[in-house]
């Protein structure tokens, strides 16, 4: 059982680059057309700083390519039962969550202690 009992939330922002899809995507070769994209939610629960949570889920989810970026946009410090305003739509409109935001568990990520 955890004693940390908040989560960060984590907004991913991302960029495609259209030029790299038929070109070679650069900017220096006038290649490179970049547009904002939807990005991911990541929910890092039971987290033991807003450090280690906003770097945990940026080792998950951040790519930096030729043609697509994606890297956080924004975080907050949130319960560890929050619902994203996603999943709580889907409920009003499906009854369910269907596509619910990426939830880690720090505690996964957390060094063993010995137990005596």
């Amino acid at each position: 059982m955890s004693i940390f009992n908040d989560a960060l939330l984590v907004e991913f922002q991302t960029l495609e680059n259209y030029g790299a899809h038929a070109e070679d995507g650069k900017a220096v070769n006038g290649n490179a057309h970049w547009k904002f994209k939807g990005g991911a939610t990541v929910l890092v629960q039971n987290m033991s700083t807003e450090q280690n949570a906003l770097a945990l889920a940026a080792a998950l989810k951040m790519t930096n390519g030729i043609g697509w970026k994606e890297f956080p946009s924004s975080w907050k410090v949130v319960s560890n039962d929050y619902q994203t305003e996603y999943e709580l739509y889907q409920v009003e409109e499906y009854g369910k969550v269907k596509w619910p935001a990426t939830r880690v568990d720090m505690n996964e990520y957390l060094p063993k202690k010995e137990v005596a």
